[in-house]
């Protein structure tokens, strides 16, 4: 095995734990992306810990929309308040804390999908639609 091989993998994996994006870790690493996938296939060991950069990556991603949707984000704005006496609008700056309840739905649904997974009633729907056919039908 060449030395060249050696030098980029560790840089590449690093990158690609860090940004979970492949084209940025070959950027990284001054590689081109085919010479990763190349190697991906070729290497199972290079595979294995290509896919645990993944995992660390996707468990980087998760920590913060946890953090995002249970500790919130601080925001300002600035609210207009009245004007002075020479006319001009004065504002107050508001501090606050924002949530996702957005992420919040994701994360439930990720670790409890048997109580928070989309539940669709195919047969009802079906129904439905047969019924909606035969009204239609009838005029």
């Amino acid at each position: 095995m060449s030395t060249r091989f050696r030098e980029w993998r560790p840089g590449f994996l690093d990158a690609l734990a860090r940004c979970g994006n492949v084209r940025d870790a070959c950027a990284d690493a001054g590689i081109h992306r085919s010479t990763a996938y190349e190697r991906r296939a070729k290497d199972a060991a290079f595979a294995e810990a290509w896919d645990d950069a993944i995992d660390d990556a996707a468990d980087e991603l998760e920590q913060e929309a946890r953090r995002r949707a249970v500790e919130g984000t601080e925001r300002t704005r600035f609210v207009r308040t009245g004007t002075d006496d020479a006319g001009r609008p004065v504002y107050e700056r508001i501090s606050f804390r924002e949530y996702s309840d957005l992420l919040l739905i994701f994360l439930l649904k990720a670790v409890r999908p048997e109580k928070y997974r989309d539940r669709y009633d195919v047969k009802a729907t079906v129904a439905a639609m047969a019924g909606g056919r035969e009204a239609l039908d009838a005029d």
